[in-house]
């Protein structure tokens, strides 16, 4: 059985100008209204974030808007890997902030040079693009079933002695 629930922690996203051509369009809509997005510089300075990744930086640190320029919110240690073409790289990081945790798995990626991207000398392309995803819920739920199981195994401790 597929639950679908509603996501109040997500901000309702007005429509963007879309471009007339429909693919752009669509690319765009996806873009916006698809998960916490980012292109950053290899420095690790961000060219590009939606709406759903401003909303998480903000989460994640009230000092961070999420704006272009700011720093991406992604290790120094995984940029480099992914700057040395070890492939597509994830993570998993938690956020400790004074509401509590916020839980984030990201993928990240060199993208390829294009007609309007940077490359460095050997031609490869100079700009990191990541999807980074909310688990915070999904962290709660587990740490919540971890408690659990434990008292439950207390209580199954005390009785049998």
């Amino acid at each position: 059985m597929q639950q679908i629930l509603p996501r109040s922690d997500l901000p309702t996203q007005s429509a963007p100008l879309y471009a007339e051509d429909p693919s752009r369009r669509w690319l765009d809509a996806l873009a916006e209204g698809g998960p916490a997005s980012l292109i950053s510089d290899t420095d690790g300075k961000l060219l590009y974030a939606n709406s759903a990744y401003r909303t998480l930086a903000r989460l994640i640190d009230n000092n961070l808007t999420g704006e272009v320029g700011e720093p991406a919110f992604i290790p120094r240690q995984l940029l480099l890997r992914v700057l040395n073409e070890e492939g597509p790289c994830e993570d998993r990081q938690q956020h400790r902030n004074r509401h509590g945790v916020v839980a984030t798995r990201g993928r990240y990626w060199r993208l390829p040079d294009g007609p309007n991207g940077h490359s460095d000398r050997g031609g490869h392309g100079q700009e990191i693009a990541g999807l980074i995803f909310d688990e915070s819920r999904e962290a709660e739920a587990l740490r919540m079933g971890g408690q659990a199981r434990a008292r439950f195994d207390d209580i199954a401790r005390l009785t049998s002695d």
